[in-house]
């Protein structure tokens, strides 16, 4: 059962979906997100998949793009005019069955007027919109994460695995970096003293008695020299 819903126009949005898509369901589960009329299969009733669907969502995200308003068929006809369009159909049902749904405007889009929607659709005008920059794209998704984390729990033991953001990845590469920068300067500082030490190393001398050395070495190797005289002795007996 998909718990978020992703409404989009194919010829408005469909690359901010995509994307937005794949950051969602590195946090919530692919098995999570319906977005695509392609997942309806060939002969179902695409209404009533629709209203399945919407009806067992807990949230619709509408994505609206400069021309989510002026899209218009191959006979000139705008889009959401129609009472067969697949965008008026989802947001429809999401508003009459109270389901939450949050318009999210990408491209530089505005926030459509009560004046240019129909009837059914002219509530989604009263639903705060979020707005997904190009210049602060994933930034932006991750607010409207943690937005979408309040309405949609996840077991822990079912939630997917998480993945850095490229935000989150792009600081820990410069955390990284600075790293290696900090442990570079310190072997060169190391170096440094080092060369130091040595440049002000003075040997100095000690009187040590030969004889006492020898003794050393005497007392060291007599368990050797007792080994092999018992060895030259083994052979001169055989």
């Amino acid at each position: 059962m998909s718990k978020i819903f992703i409404s989009y126009r194919r010829e408005d949005t469909a690359g901010y979906a995509l994307s937005l898509q794949s950051r969602l369901a590195d946090r919530f589960g692919a098995d999570q997100l319906f977005m695509d009329i392609d997942s309806i299969e060939p002969g179902d009733d695409f209404v009533q998949v629709i209203n399945e669907k919407v009806g067992t969502c807990q949230v619709l995200v509408v994505l609206i793009g400069r021309s989510w308003l002026t899209c218009r068929d191959e006979q000139g006809q705008l889009r959401l005019e129609k009472e067969d369009d697949f965008v008026r159909l989802e947001v429809a049902a999401a508003l009459e069955r109270k389901i939450r749904v949050i318009p999210v405007l990408v491209g530089g889009a505005r926030p459509p007027k009560a004046e240019e929607l129909c009837a059914e659709l002219a509530p989604l005008c009263r639903r705060n919109a979020v707005i997904l920059s190009d210049n602060g794209f994933w930034q932006d998704v991750a607010r409207l994460i943690e937005s979408l984390e309040k309405t949609i729990k996840i077991p822990a033991e079912q939630a997917p695995p998480q993945k850095a953001s490229p935000q989150n990845r792009e600081q820990m590469n410069a955390r990284i970096s600075q790293s290696a920068e900090n442990l570079l300067e310190a072997m060169e500082d190391l170096l440094i003293w080092s060369k130091t030490q040595m440049d002000h190393f003075t040997p100095s001398l000690e009187m040590i008695d030969a004889g006492e050395i020898l003794d050393e070495i005497i007392t060291l190797n007599e368990p050797f020299a007792a080994g092999n005289a018992v060895f030259v002795k083994s052979l001169a007996e055989t």
